[in-house]
């Protein structure tokens, strides 16, 4: 019996383990090149707002601060793409249904490796 738990605790809880690190995404907080859309930066809400199935939420608001909250991973995927809209200290966000339909970017680079960077841009959206 004893022989039985040696292996449990040898076999699999390092597979355990490994399989925590798989899921677990790690980030260049500083790269040497960061990742680069395939349009223009200034068509960022034109992308978000295209790709909108639902309408724009309740707490959507002109006169709140903006941000792209973007995650690109290392083979240029987009994981996650939202304009955030913070009001009175509040947030609320506007998503992209449906990411896999976004083009790839060109990835950050870090140390001539590319990675998964996680980016936080603000921006001004003029209305009339």
């Amino acid at each position: 019996m004893r022989h039985l738990i040696n292996i449990i605790c040898f076999v699999i809880f390092p597979l355990i383990g490994s399989a925590q690190e798989v899921d677990s995404l790690i980030f260049c907080n500083y790269p040497d090149e960061e990742a680069q859309p395939p349009f223009k930066i200034h068509e960022l809400l034109n992308v978000l707002l295209d790709n909108r199935q639902n309408e724009l939420p309740d707490c959507f608001d002109p006169s709140s601060a903006f941000y792209y909250n973007i995650i690109i991973l290392s083979d240029g995927t987009v994981a996650e793409y939202n304009l955030e809209c913070v009001i009175n200290g509040q947030s609320c966000y506007i998503l992209v249904d449906d990411v896999s339909k976004l083009e790839k970017w060109t990835p950050a680079i870090t140390n001539g490796k590319n990675c998964n960077q996680k980016m936080r841009i603000k921006t001004c959206i003029h209305f009339e």
